[in-house]
């Protein structure tokens, strides 16, 4: 079962890279921004989807629920209904910090869901009178998303998604290497 759950990270790893190394292969101008964009994007939801397979690879070493484990919180629940500790734990939750791999991810995914803010022009002002309504918010108004901090200080999001995709390779050594430590 743990080499399964560690075959579906890996997988999900794979798919990213893919994805990203897509990204620049298009080489027709007028399709390039858009189909570099849907790669960058695709890779961020795969990443999601490692983030999660990471979680059931652990649930799956310590002999948990694997289906239940799609979150931290719950990974520890079903831990303390079998009084186990889970180590990883506190790496895990570094890593959910704003500056961490899964608080940047987290970041990204949020950026992707975010609801466009327009330049200020209520619905109101392009839609016919009978479509315009005091429901309707102005596309000026705030969502929050511009609140929200950049994936990296690096401006080409195919770069950045680069470097996030190293980093979680990087924390996922670092928690398979902590596995063997104890």
């Amino acid at each position: 079962m743990i080499q399964a759950q560690r075959s579906r990270v890996n997988q999900k790893l794979y798919h990213a890279r893919l994805l990203l190394d897509q990204a620049d292969q298009n080489a027709d101008p007028l399709v390039a921004p858009a189909w570099q964009q849907a790669c960058v994007d695709s890779a961020c939801w795969a990443l999601e989807q490692v983030r999660v397979a990471m979680l059931r690879e652990l649930a799956a070493l310590y002999r948990l629920d694997v289906a239940r484990a799609d979150d931290l919180d719950e990974l520890v629940r079903l831990a303390a209904q079998r009084d186990q500790h889970l180590p990883e734990v506190a790496l895990w939750r570094e890593a959910q910090q704003p500056e961490g791999v899964w608080g940047r991810l987290s970041r990204q995914l949020a950026q992707l869901q975010a609801v466009p803010v327009g330049e200020g022009k209520a619905l109101g002002d392009w839609m016919p009178e009978a479509a315009s309504s005091s429901s309707f918010s102005s596309l000026g108004e705030s969502t929050g998303a511009e609140n929200l901090l950049p994936l990296t200080q690096i401006d080409d999001p195919v770069t950045g998604m680069r470097q996030l995709l190293q980093d979680i390779k990087s924390f996922i050594d670092q928690l398979r290497a902590f596995q063997w430590e104890d």
